[in-house]
């Protein structure tokens, strides 16, 4: 099945994102009331090519969409098959996959090469199932089909 994102409101558990969540709602809430001719976020607000645009993300999710296994995602050889999915140049042969940071450094690369190539794709900017009333109250993940 894949990985699957957490409920952004678990404030209980190793898995918990609830307290990230709410500190994430109200950068939100403070950057579209007050930079909302800069910005869009997505999909509550309409895309613009004069605006930055903000999207939620979950980088194992970029993983799944190119069939490679999340759990070997600490692995040269399929980080390197996820960015060449992407279009991307791949990682170097020295990378430290045991450095504290490695997991947000590749995070970072991965989610940096999938929304390059994945904002040129019109279907992701309108999934199937994104009604009204989800994109209006709840939102949606970026690259969630």
């Amino acid at each position: 099945m894949g990985p699957r994102p957490t409920c952004s409101f678990k404030c209980v558990g190793p898995d918990q994102v609830g307290s990230g969540s709410a500190a994430g709602m109200r950068v939100l809430h403070f950057l579209a009331a007050n930079h909302s001719g800069t910005i869009s976020i997505w999909p509550f607000d309409s895309i613009s090519e004069n605006k930055s645009v903000l999207v939620e993300i979950f980088p194992l999710l970029f993983v799944a969409l190119t069939g490679e296994d999340s759990r070997q995602y600490n692995d040269l050889h399929t980080v390197n098959a996820v960015l060449k999915h992407f279009k991307s140049e791949p990682l170097e042969q020295g990378f430290d996959f045991r450095s504290k940071y490695a997991e947000d450094k590749i995070d970072a690369i991965v989610s940096a090469a999938a929304l390059r190539e994945l904002s040129s794709h019109p279907k992701v900017w309108h999934p199937q199932g994104l009604d009204i009333k989800t994109q209006r109250f709840e939102g949606w993940i970026f690259g969630c089909g």
